[in-house]
């Protein structure tokens, strides 16, 4: 297969940087926990691990939605209290 051949179509990929996203996200989610006098397993319990927790508290993943809908009950906030202020 030739990957020079100019009629072959080719893909693009659009890298999106979230860490400035995740690491408000994550702080959020750890003072809250810690307000709640949670540990990250409490918060896990149930669906992820809790290291999966610390993760998203240290900013090194970026959450999906349905994790931050998890979490926004799990710690009895709505799930804009997660996210940055505009």
């Amino acid at each position: 297969m030739n990957h020079n051949d100019p009629s072959r179509k080719s893909r693009h990929v659009m890298v999106v940087d979230h860490s400035e996203l995740n690491k408000v996200i994550g702080a959020r989610v750890k003072m809250l926990r810690t307000r709640r006098k949670m540990t990250q397993r409490q918060v896990a319990e149930g669906r992820f691990t809790s290291a999966y927790i610390s993760a998203i508290e240290r900013g090194l993943t970026h959450p999906s939605l349905s994790a931050l809908v998890f979490l926004a009950e799990r710690l009895q906030v709505r799930m804009r209290d997660l996210l940055p202020k505009e």
